[in-house]
């Protein structure tokens, strides 16, 4: 496999833009008289996952599909123990089954009850099986939001892992000028500096139509501007990180300034610093 074809395999994966129009026509031509072997490509090319990769990866849905379940089950469990449902419900390890032997006890109960009202004219006794009839009425409302919310909770966290992934992706292409830290080390405190400026800036990052994008925190339907035109997330990036002199500089003197800056002025959090530092030692 040719070089260039390689890259560009690689890149569109990880959501990278690679602009092989800034290379010269002789240094084209030079990458792509480079053969790569192809039982190697093809490793990488399996190994990485795109987006709609991850989405039907069994291991990755392996991976969120308890976090979903594990608090529904926390719940049966107490209404297990609250409301006497049964050894056949608190033996049953399907959370999904358990939810329909739920709500088929709570349908028998409630015909019961409805089949019960009225009869043998003891107003006290219909009105203990009315509470009872609008407690398991509530309860099987709430059980139903709760499923809801914990799906929803689910899907956003699961969402900004991904948008995590694509804010990594990106920072791990660009050149730092402290080249002496891991990268991790260096994307870590890059991604502080954002995260930061975002708050301050009044702009939120949002994925769309598979491509990271600005928007307003207070208007999220509309683009961020900044000098009344938008700003894309690539621009802010490069600004902060260059204003943060992390960037790296075609003039080798300029950039050891630019490093000893970093170090001196306390453009960046120590603490926070020092924390990654030892986190990606370890």
């Amino acid at each position: 496999m040719k070089l260039g074809d390689f890259l560009s395999t690689l890149a569109h994966k990880s959501n990278i833009s690679i602009d092989f129009g800034t290379l010269s026509n002789k240094k084209l031509e030079e990458l792509n008289q480079i053969e790569i072997d192809d039982t190697v490509a093809g490793q990488f090319d399996t190994t990485l996952m795109s987006l709609e990769g991850a989405k039907n990866n069994p291991e990755v849905l392996n991976h969120f599909k308890p976090i979903i379940l594990k608090a529904v089950d926390n719940k049966f469990a107490i209404m297990a123990e609250k409301f006497g449902l049964g050894d056949d419900f608190t033996n049953e390890k399907n959370t999904y089954k358990k939810a329909e032997m739920l709500e088929s006890k709570i349908e028998t109960k409630l015909s019961e009850l409805e089949a019960q009202k009225g009869k043998g004219g003891n107003a006290e006794k219909e009105q203990l099986l009315q509470k009872q009839l609008g407690e398991l009425q509530t309860q099987l409302s709430q059980l139903t939001e709760s499923k809801t919310n914990e799906i929803s909770n689910v899907k956003t966290q699961y969402e900004n892992e991904i948008t995590e992934m694509y804010v990594k992706n990106m920072l791990s292409g660009k050149k730092f000028a402290t080249k002496d830290l891991p990268m991790d080390v260096n994307t870590a405190i890059a991604k502080q500096l954002i995260e930061a400026s975002l708050k301050s800036s009044g702009a939120k990052l949002i994925r769309k139509d598979g491509q990271l994008k600005l928007v307003q925190e207070a208007l999220p339907e509309m683009d961020f501007y900044q000098n009344n035109k938008p700003v894309s997330f690539s621009e802010f990036t490069d600004k902060i990180l260059a204003d943060n002199k992390l960037l790296e500089v075609s003039n080798p003197q300029q950039q050891t300034q630019q490093q000893q800056t970093v170090i001196q002025t306390g453009n960046l959090n120590t603490t926070k610093f020092e924390a990654e530092l030892a986190k990606a030692m370890e």
